[in-house]
């Protein structure tokens, strides 16, 4: 899995748009994207890739699911962001998406005011059957490291 970080991302966590220590319901998400969408560093929201958002359906609900697990700790100088895996059991159909995105919810009601961090490619379109999960494992290391 390849992940990207979308330009804004750095910004948004310096003038305080996004908490990357809030651990709380619904404050990050992540959401399942069709092969449609190809990687633009330059979104920023939700807005901008949300017409190519799987289906919801199978399983799968509208704008993905909130990540739980949430921690962000600093160990010499590097802080991680990271999170429970995110998991979608596939039910009366199958659940496929060639990508994800992690955004943060900030409680808002427009996508346009949810911002995006990172995009992750899975290198080809994933695919759960009836009953079986649509897992996203994060990396050892965490979903994120800013520092040193």
């Amino acid at each position: 899995m390849t992940t990207s970080k979308y330009n804004s991302l750095h910004l948004n966590i310096a003038n305080g748009v996004i908490d990357m220590d809030d651990a709380g319901a619904n404050a990050f998400r992540v959401l399942l994207l069709a092969p449609t969408y190809s990687f633009v560093a330059t979104h920023s929201t939700v807005a901008d890739i949300v017409s190519h958002e799987i289906a919801a359906g199978s399983g799968y609900s509208s704008g993905g699911l909130s990540l739980t697990g949430i921690t962000f700790t600093l160990s010499g100088g590097t802080a991680t962001f990271d999170a429970a895996a995110a998991v979608w059991t596939a039910s009366g159909g199958s659940i496929s998406a060639r990508s994800a995105a992690l955004y943060y919810n900030t409680g808002a009601s427009s996508n346009a005011e949810r911002e995006l961090l990172l995009h992750l490619d899975f290198g080809s379109t994933q695919t759960a059957g009836p009953g079986t999960d649509f897992k996203i494992v994060w990396s050892p290391t965490g979903i994120l490291t800013l520092g040193s």
